[in-house]
C-alpha cells in the first residue's frame, strides 16, 4: 500500500469515527433530554450553581483578607472572584456529570462500532 492510498484510508476511517461518535453522542443527548431543550437543562444547572459560586466568593474573599500582604482588599476581590469561578464551574460539572457521561458513552459505543467493522475488514474470521 502506497503512503497515498494509506493517507485516504485513515482519512476515511476518522470520517466515519466522527460521524460514527457525533450520532451516537446526539441520540444519547435526545434520549437524556426526553424532548425538553438543552437550552433549558443547561439553563437550570446554571442556576443550581449559584450556590457553590456564593460559597465560592466567600472563602476567596475570606483566604484574601487573611493574607498577609499589604492591600488585602485587592487580594480579596482577586481571590474572590477567582472562588466565586471555582465554585460555579464545580457546580455546574457536577450538575451536567450525568448527561455527559451519558452523551459521552453515546459517542464511544458509536465509534467502538466502527472500530469493530474496521477490525473485522482487515482481521477477517474464517470458521471454516
Amino acid at each position: 500500500m502506497n503512503s497515498q492510498n494509506w493517507l485516504m484510508s485513515n482519512v476515511d476511517y476518522s470520517r466515519k469515527l466522527v460521524a460514527s461518535g457525533l450520532r451516537g453522542a446526539n441520540e444519547r443527548r435526545t434520549a437524556f433530554l426526553d424532548g425538553r431543550p438543552l437550552a433549558g437543562f443547561l439553563n437550570h444547572a446554571a442556576r443550581r450553581s449559584l450556590v457553590p459560586a456564593a460559597a465560592g466568593i466567600c472563602l476567596g474573599a475570606l483566604g484574601g483578607f487573611l493574607s498577609r500582604r499589604s492591600r488585602p482588599t485587592n487580594r480579596a476581590f482577586l481571590c474572590a472572584i477567582a472562588g466565586g469561578a471555582l465554585g460555579f464551574g464545580a457546580g455546574f460539572t457536577w450538575r451536567t456529570r450525568r448527561f455527559a457521561a451519558d452523551v459521552t458513552c453515546g459517542a464511544l459505543h458509536g465509534m467502538d462500532t466502527i472500530r469493530d467493522e474496521r477490525w473485522l475488514e482487515r482481521n477477517p474470521i474464517d470458521y471454516a
